[in-house]
């Protein structure tokens, strides 16, 4: 109901968070919020508003624990791939802890794998053992796309009938369980 900008100020803010509730979940409430603070941030720097008419805050989120994969489950999932590539896959994701657009942004130096563009944007080393250079080298050659393999590896959770939702950034959650308790 407002129609100008300068128009805002701190009683709109629990009208905002009231409505962004009732519409979304509290992670996309929070993405939502960092939206509207990058705007506001806008508008105050092109001088459209002299000054920002509330601070943005973030709502509380309940942390889950990570989905991590059972042996079991891993071996019910594995049990079904035909494709040879696809397991290497699975496989060098599950053994390194990479995420999977980090396979094509990687190369292997002895029992290294560099991956020269994270998510972080910092070289990183992931030490790979000799029993999985293989599946790495294969999987660097199969030209599958990420989504492809992602949306694969889900369809095979999903056959599995295993309960929670688990997809392939499980892999990397049970890659990080599995190096604490080493």
């Amino acid at each position: 109901h407002i129609e100008r900008m300068n128009e805002l100020n701190k009683q709109h803010y629990p009208i905002l968070i009231d409505y962004l509730k009732r519409r979304y979940n509290p992670t996309t409430v929070n993405i939502r919020l960092r939206g509207i603070r990058t705007l506001l941030n806008y508008i105050e720097d092109k001088e459209i508003i002299r000054k920002k008419p509330f601070k943005v805050g973030q709502v509380k989120i309940d942390k889950h624990p990570p989905k991590l994969l059972t042996p079991q489950e891993l071996d019910s999932i594995y049990a079904q791939v035909q494709d040879p590539k696809l397991m290497a896959a699975f496989k060098t994701l599950e053994v390194t802890g990479m995420r999977v657009g980090e396979i094509k942004n990687s190369r292997r130096d002895g029992g290294y794998i560099i991956i020269y563009k994270s998510k972080g944007r910092k070289e990183r080393f992931v030490p790979i053992k000799e029993e999985h250079i293989s599946d790495y080298e294969l999987t660097k050659e199969i030209g599958y796309s990420d989504s492809w393999i992602s949306h694969s590896f889900s369809r095979f959770v999903q056959r599995c009938g295993i309960s929670e939702k688990k997809t392939l950034h499980s892999l990397r959650h049970t890659y990080a369980y599995r190096k604490l308790i080493e």
